[in-house]
């Protein structure tokens, strides 16, 4: 009897949500029978587990996401060029072999089709009604890894990221229009790639324009459209939209990782406060000592000493008015995140301290700031005394 495969994970999937096949066969009647269940992990074998029919006609299941969660990197952050792979992806596929008799032995098996969980994790909700196919690009629906608002503001020279499912299609790029304030276009870019990547990453950060634009040009723009785009130019993604933040920026850009495994990018342009909590190790000595053959009471050497002191760095980050829709985009994405940078002179990771946040509601504010306070990863120490 034939093992035979009755539902399968989508071929692209959350690595961190349940990944899951289930299966029967009709040799369920033989003694001792189980499923022996062989996984592969870019077409190594790295385990095997044995399973038993859970319900009548010999169904079971079996979910890969603990085994596939821990060794599926990230998405890339940081890189120089306009165009990825984004390398946060691993191919998996399982293989169900029949395992039964008085000895038990294999017999028949089957083998499922190659799967690519990416690192990224949906809330249940969401997670019932993902698909894949929502963000892979073939037509001008299809939507970017991200939740962000087309109203964000961006300095010149920030890095700001898009990623989307291109599942090695080839002859395909992004589309770069420039517009002014009057919303007449300047010009535009068309970054076509010949390398197929299954999930692929932008860094749209200003800086490469360079190469195809002139600053005076740049200079002249209020902001940009993106979009992927087929040979022809047709548009096979939804429109992505970054305005060009030109005022008086005193702040940071916050980067981080959000639930569909791409880096979300806001700029906190209002003002950046560093501050410091300081903890100390001490000892009391007693008020007055032998200073030869003297006992001198010094109160200048007596009381509470510390002997040594170490001190959080913390950062306050402060928005320019932003509407409700971004600031609730911001809040419900960047708070749960795990992998957390800010970009001032330098990119650090951070680590977000609030605790909790309010959504705004534009019934009653059209425009608010949002605070978010975060502790920096290095703990300065003093000399040990």
């Amino acid at each position: 009897m034939a093992v035979t495969i009755a539902s399968s994970p989508q071929k692209y999937t959350p690595s961190d949500n349940p990944i899951i096949w289930t299966f029967y066969s009709g040799a369920i009647g033989n003694p001792n029978f189980s499923y022996i269940i062989e996984v592969y992990v870019n077409a190594v074998l790295i385990s095997s587990h044995q399973v038993f029919p859970e319900i009548g006609g010999g169904y079971s299941h079996f979910d890969i996401s603990e085994i596939i969660r821990p060794i599926t990197p990230v998405a890339i952050v940081g890189s120089s060029t306009i165009v990825t792979d984004a390398s946060n992806y691993r191919s998996a596929y399982i293989k169900i072999r029949e395992f039964y008799g008085t000895t038990p032995s294999f017999h028949s098996d089957a083998t499922s089709a190659t799967i690519y969980p990416f690192k990224a994790r949906l809330n249940p909700i969401d997670f019932d009604t993902f698909d894949y196919t929502d963000f892979k690009c073939t037509s001008n629906t299809k939507r970017f890894l991200t939740d962000s608002p087309n109203t964000l503001m961006l300095p010149e020279g920030k890095d700001y990221y898009l990623n989307i499912i291109t599942d090695n299609q080839t002859d395909i790029g992004i589309i770069l229009e420039f517009y002014d304030s009057s919303n007449a276009q300047i010009t535009s870019i068309d970054y076509n790639y010949a390398t197929s990547f299954k999930i692929t990453q932008f860094n749209l950060n200003s800086n490469n324009y360079l190469a195809s634009l002139t600053q005076p040009v740049l200079d002249t723009v209020s902001y940009v459209d993106y979009y992927m785009a087929d040979l022809g130019g047709s548009p096979i993604s939804e429109i992505k939209r970054m305005y060009f933040d030109r005022g008086c920026d005193n702040g940071a850009e916050l980067i981080w990782l959000n639930k569909y495994g791409a880096f979300d990018v806001y700029n906190y342009g209002q003002n950046l406060i560093a501050s410091s909590e300081i903890t100390a190790k001490t000892f009391e000595k007693q008020y007055g000592s032998w200073v030869g053959v003297n006992y001198v009471l010094d109160s200048s050497n007596a009381g509470v000493h510390s002997y040594f002191k170490t001190a959080t760095d913390k950062v306050k980050l402060i928005s320019k008015y932003i509407d409700s829709d971004t600031q609730n985009w911001l809040v419900r994405s960047a708070y749960i995140s795990s992998l957390v940078y800010m970009f001032d002179a330098t990119r650090q990771m951070v680590n977000i301290a609030s605790t909790s946040y309010e959504e705004s509601n534009n019934r009653f504010v059209e425009e608010t700031t949002e605070i978010v306070d975060l502790t920096l990863p290095n703990i300065r120490k003093s000399i040990l005394l």
